[in-house]
């Protein structure tokens, strides 16, 4: 986990690879939020953004945003961890389209 304390440095860390999602906790989401996006959608591979945020508006600016996911404060550490595994996992392609006894069926028959 790393962590950056303003946008410039975000991207930054976004440019050197190897980061899988972004979260970003914000007291003004929309404006913040929209300055990262425009920044890590210039990537060639963005990392999803997750908001967390006590804003009122936040879940529909997430929304409206495209953020991957979004957290609503106050939460617990473990929340955001979860909402990170998920948004991560979900962009994971899996090894088999098909599910694992057809894949089995296929390999058998050689």
């Amino acid at each position: 986990m790393l962590e950056a304390s303003d946008i410039a440095i975000g991207v930054q860390h976004a440019r050197e690879g190897g980061i899988d999602a972004v979260v970003l906790d914000s007291i003004d989401p929309a404006r913040t939020a929209r300055a990262l996006i425009e920044e890590l959608e210039r990537l060639p591979e963005p990392p999803p953004l997750i908001l967390v945020s006590s804003s009122p508006q936040a879940p529909e600016q997430s929304a409206h945003l495209g953020a991957a996911a979004f957290v609503p404060k106050p939460c617990a550490a473990d929340d955001v961890a979860l909402a990170v595994d998920k948004v991560v996992s979900s962009r994971r392609p899996r090894a088999f389209d098909d599910d694992e006894d057809t894949e089995k069926r296929r390999l058998d028959e050689f």
